[in-house]
């Protein structure tokens, strides 16, 4: 979901997996997204978008949701 400013905190990861319901991988760096026109906060649609800013970087720290 964007933020009041149509903004999206979007992690940035260089590999991720799937085992069952389990999915893992590392996080990279948190970078800002500017939405294009007709974006849409579903997942069975593809969102395109430009970075405008990096909010941190440098972890690759593994994560697993």
């Amino acid at each position: 979901m964007a933020g009041a400013d149509g903004v999206l905190s979007v992690v940035v990861s260089s590999q991720i997996t799937k085992s069952g319901p389990v999915i893992s991988g590392d996080t990279v760096e948190v970078v800002l997204v500017q939405p294009d026109p007709g974006y849409e906060a579903d997942p069975a649609h593809a969102g395109t978008g430009t970075i405008i800013g990096i909010v941190c970087a440098g972890g690759g720290n593994p994560i697993a949701s």
